[in-house]
């Protein structure tokens, strides 16, 4: 999986195949990121939010996992549930152009 950013827009390549385009809107603190993953797969349709929580370690960002509840139709973390980062699904660092 790759993340390029073209300010603001980021685009997710997944094995080169599914590629879902947006932006990711939140808030820093430290080294965790907070927030929310605005897209739309395949670059159209339907925009959908997915809640975000990063860990930046050795200049690379890790995925964090945790419970997510919807309310009022806004996905979001428990706040009563710690966020895992111990097995990101994805890593996140710079590439290169």
């Amino acid at each position: 999986m790759k993340l390029y950013t073209e300010d603001p827009e980021r685009i997710l390549i997944y094995g080169g195949s599914r590629k879902d385009s947006g932006e990711i809107r939140g808030i820093i603190s430290g080294d965790t990121l907070k927030g929310s993953f605005y897209y739309s797969s395949y670059g159209g349709g339907t925009l959908k939010r997915y809640p975000v929580a990063m860990l930046k370690r050795e200049n690379k960002w890790l995925l964090g996992k945790g419970v997510i509840s919807i309310y009022m139709g806004i996905p979001s973390y428990l706040k009563t549930e710690p966020i895992d980062y111990s097995d990101p699904k994805f890593i996140f660092e710079e590439v290169k152009k």
